[in-house]
């Protein structure tokens, strides 16, 4: 078969297809941020990057357990009613989270002496936490719908209205209450535009659904709640804790230098393997559904990202230091120095987000939550070495990334295991129904 063939062959298949298009709106989207990043880095100073990576890894903690993840099983109901209850049951929960939050926010600031400027900020978690929900609802619903196309236009108008804004008050008002109030826009704007695209046409999203089918769905899909929360809410709590501890041992500046190398390599990274997993597990789900072997999707996405990201990140590892001075202005080098050891964590974990992904499908959450806990008590004890030893902050930075890369190739064989005996239980049960 000739080489073009091939790409005739493979560009005719439903999922490649689907995840090209994605993939278009992620690509743009990159671009636009990644175009605006060295005009932010030499409007801003590190100090209120550190300050603006300080409140973002808060608001990844509450993002987390906006919906107490009933959002993610919007796509896996046979029937549109169902999957109609499971948004509202998100909905509703986070007015829940939302209401408990506001209450500990007001608590937390009466008990402090004095409140800082940018700590007022903490009152609008809350109202973040609707448009979170209401956010991650429409995204799984399109998914569910395979609208991709919207999806990627909706990512592209968010990356535009964000960087512009930032670019804006960097040139009238370059602190860091204004960057941080800024880069809060990012999902009040993307749940309004699914909201009123939803909603084109006469039609309305989300339609009322009986108490009775919600309650059902809420009590049906408990394992999310119960088990996939709190691996969410542990990860993000993995996720955030390096800023926090450097902000904490090291001030805003170090953070500032991580928050900028996280924000270069941890966005595009994380919604690239986004991106992937929102195709990828609607289709893993569907094959375990009709019966049919999933070892073979699991291995074919994990190899497609290592090939993708096996290049960059190794640029980034052998020349991070002169790319990120070339790029974002000298006083980010020390910021390159970061980024040579946080990119294996990161090549790491989009390789291994199949694997994440496939563990709502195999039924293995509780092993997936205790995987969590194990993993963040280790990468916290490689970031607690400043509590014993006055380090440089990449010592903590390295020791991370070191934990963080070796749990995930871990899990990624446990997952293919779990793959294995899964598959072959299938292959059993259709024998038996054959005979």
């Amino acid at each position: 078969m000739s080489l073009t063939s091939l790409i005739r062959s493979y560009w005719g298949r439903p999922l490649v297809r689907s995840i090209a298009v994605v993939l278009t709106g992620t690509a743009a989207a990159q671009v636009i941020t990644v175009a605006a990043s060295p005009i932010l880095s030499r409007l801003f100073d590190p100090a209120a990057f550190g300050a603006l990576g300080t409140f973002m890894a808060i608001v990844v903690l509450v993002n987390a357990v906006a919906t107490l993840t009933y959002s993610a099983a919007i796509v896996l109901p046979a029937h549109d009613d169902d999957a109609l209850a499971l948004v509202w049951v998100s909905l509703l929960s986070s007015f829940a989270v939302a209401t408990a939050l506001l209450l500990g926010i007001g608590l937390y600031l009466g008990w402090l002496d004095r409140v800082e400027t940018t700590q007022f900020l903490l009152f609008v978690l809350p109202l973040q936490v609707v448009f979170e929900a209401l956010l991650q609802a429409a995204q799984q619903w399109m998914l569910r719908k395979k609208r991709y196309a919207t999806s990627a236009r909706v990512i592209i108008a968010q990356a535009i209205v964000v960087s512009l804004s930032k670019v804006l008050v960097g040139v009238f008002w370059p602190t860091a209450f204004a960057l941080i109030l800024v880069s809060m826009l990012a999902s009040p704007f993307s749940s309004v535009v699914f909201l009123l695209w939803l909603n084109v046409g006469g039609e309305r999203w989300p339609a009322w659904v009986s108490v009775q089918r919600t309650r059902l769905m809420a009590r049906r899909y408990v394992d999310f709640p119960l088990f996939r929360a709190p691996q969410t809410l542990v990860s993000a709590v993995s996720q955030s804790s390096p800023l926090l501890l450097l902000a904490v041992f090291h001030g805003h500046v170090a953070a500032g230098f991580f928050s900028l190398c996280n924000s270069a390599l941890g966005a595009p990274a994380w919604l690239l393997a986004k991106t992937i997993n929102d195709i990828f597990f609607p289709r893993l789900a569907e094959l375990a559904n009709h019966g049919q072997e999933t070892r073979p999707l699991l291995l074919k996405a994990t190899g497609a990202l290592c090939a993708i990201t096996a290049l960059p990140f190794g640029i980034l590892i052998l020349f991070g230091p002169q790319i990120f001075g070339l790029v974002f202005g000298a006083k980010w080098t020390e910021a390159g120095s970061y980024s040579q050891f946080l990119s294996f964590v990161f090549l790491t974990a989009i390789i291994t987000r199949p694997a994440f992904a496939a563990a709502s499908v195999y039924r293995v959450q509780p092993a997936y939550l205790v995987y969590e806990i194990l993993s963040i008590i280790v990468r916290l004890g490689a970031l607690s070495i400043n509590v014993f030893v006055k380090t440089d902050p990449i010592v903590p930075v390295a020791l991370f990334s070191l934990a963080g890369s070796l749990a995930n190739i871990g899990f990624l064989g446990y997952i293919l295991g779990v793959a294995t005996k899964f598959d072959r239980k299938l292959k059993l049960e259709k024998q038996s129904t054959q005979t």
